[in-house]
């Protein structure tokens, strides 16, 4: 977005593409809108593109410009029902229940996703059956092939993601990132039981998913990023960013315990920071380093 754009070639711009779409000159009206668009982007504009995409059936694109701006959709009943209207085009089930959770509609919403998830089933029973078997049997996959799959899932209809994301989060021969993947997408769909999960060193929780906090809002991870902007001010940035990636990819394993982990926050930080640097001469609990280096471990092989 160029904060220095022309504002009046802006609006005569989007003048004229107004006035090519009330002469039904759809695709007039899109090589208008794109020139704008890429000149400024706004809510207002994305809207209007959006709805043109999606009357020319360029239902993907449409989503995505439309994510751009997704709260901008959520507190008018028109824009949410057009936003609605792309992720169903997508088959986007879980992408709509998450939007209509955000608005003032979502009972409303929600029944009317189940229609269309069921219409769904019946259009595309066979395509449906056939993502859920491969969303159930993720660990015979490679981990590209496994996140392409979890990528697939999003097609599924809640109770069919639900039943795959139950197997999947007590299955213990998945990297761990992959299971907390698939639990933070329950917690964003507000699913409200409780849920088995494997956690780690083979050891299995219950987590209701509606009931957690988002990994970067634990206290932990909380204190963590506290003490690295302390660090920042007089630090290398390249460091710091190296070291924050690290942490964050490192704890994600964790979640959603990870305050039972990192039980001294600024030695892991200072052990992280040293070990970026060379220096292993860190005093941090026994326990804690034990956790830190398997974690790190763990994380390594996710990136072989």
């Amino acid at each position: 977005m160029n904060e220095e754009f022309d504002a009046e070639k802006f609006r005569i711009l989007v003048d004229r593409a107004h006035a090519a779409h009330d002469d039904m000159q759809i695709d007039k009206t899109l090589d208008l809108l794109e020139e704008a668009y890429n000149m400024h982007q706004e809510p207002e504009l994305n809207h209007f593109v959006t709805a043109v995409l999606l009357d020319d059936g360029q239902n993907q694109l449409a989503q995505q410009i439309a994510d751009e701006f997704v709260d901008s959709y959520a507190n008018d009943r028109q824009l949410a029902e057009q936003y609605l209207a792309i992720a169903f085009n997508n088959r986007n089930y879980l992408q709509a229940r998450e939007f209509a959770l955000s608005t003032r509609w979502s009972d409303e919403f929600t029944t009317i996703i189940g229609y269309e998830e069921h219409q769904g089933k019946i259009e595309l029973g066979e395509t449906i059956q056939t993502i859920a078997r491969h969303f159930w049997h993720l660990s015979d996959q490679d981990v590209a092939t496994q996140q392409a799959r979890i990528d697939e899932a999003e097609h599924l209809p809640l109770a069919d993601y639900l039943k795959g994301a139950k197997f999947v989060l007590r299955d213990p021969f998945l990297h761990p990132i992959v299971r907390v993947t698939v639990l933070n997408r329950l917690r964003r769909l507000q699913v409200n039981e409780p849920i088995i999960m494997h956690w780690l060193r083979d050891t299995e929780i219950t987590v209701n998913p509606s009931e957690l906090v988002e990994f970067e809002e634990q206290p932990a991870f909380q204190a963590i990023l506290q003490i690295l902007n302390e660090h920042a001010n007089n630090s290398d940035v390249a460091v710091n960013e190296a070291v924050l990636a690290g942490l964050r990819l490192t704890l994600l394993q964790t979640y959603p315990l990870v305050d039972k982990v990192v039980t001294d926050p600024a030695s892991w930080v200072q052990a992280t920071i040293a070990e970026v640097s060379g220096d292993t001469d860190i005093d941090e609990p026994n326990q804690q380093r034990e956790w830190r280096l398997e974690l790190q471990k763990l994380a390594m092989d996710l990136l072989a």
